[in-house]
């Protein structure tokens, strides 16, 4: 879904590309700073809506946080098939089909981390949404948009589910989120 072409369906494929795209190293300082301002965003949510209920506010930054913490782990599974692709001469040990296989592996894991942060980032917005209901001065349709965008990303509690509803899922999530 997020990989693109990049990722073929074999690790021959995804090596090669891998390889021959050398701005794939373009997406690890991407995803970086992703997690740096998505903390920044929730900072600034906490502080706004912590007079509508602290508890609740604190309750969605926790959320965000976790959600922002494996973001960030998960993002060096996206860099260590460079590594592993590489021409180091201790991966010599190692024949090719075994490194591509590798680093296919690790751009799986990856995916499969992305998931796990759609599940915290679902309570989140599930959260923020409530949050934007119940003030005053923001307008109720943007609650309940961003609330409809958590239960999209709720559904990859169940990854083939998630993955069969991925286009309803993003458009109410987009449309949440571009408050």
């Amino acid at each position: 879904m997020a990989a693109g072409l990049l990722y073929q369906a074999t690790p021959r494929g995804t090596a090669n590309n891998i390889l021959a795209h050398q701005p794939f190293r373009l997406g690890f300082a991407a995803d970086l700073s992703v997690v740096a301002w998505y903390i920044v965003v929730t900072a600034l949510f906490y502080d706004l809506f912590k007079p509508v209920n602290r508890g609740l506010s604190l309750l969605a930054a926790f959320f965000s946080l976790v959600g922002c913490a494996i973001q960030a782990f998960i993002c060096l599974f996206h860099i260590v098939p460079l590594v592993v692709l590489g021409a180091s001469q201790y991966l010599s040990v190692f024949k090719v089909e075994q490194l591509r296989a590798l680093a296919f592996m690790f751009l799986e894991f990856y995916g499969e981390g992305f998931n796990i942060c759609f599940v915290f980032f679902g309570f989140y917005c599930l959260l923020i949404g409530y949050l934007i209901f119940r003030s005053t001065f923001l307008p109720r349709i943007l609650g309940a948009l961003m609330a409809i965008g958590g239960l999209g990303w709720l559904t990859f509690l169940s990854p083939p589910l998630a993955d069969h509803l991925w286009p309803y899922i993003a458009a109410p999530g987009i449309l949440g989120k571009a408050r």
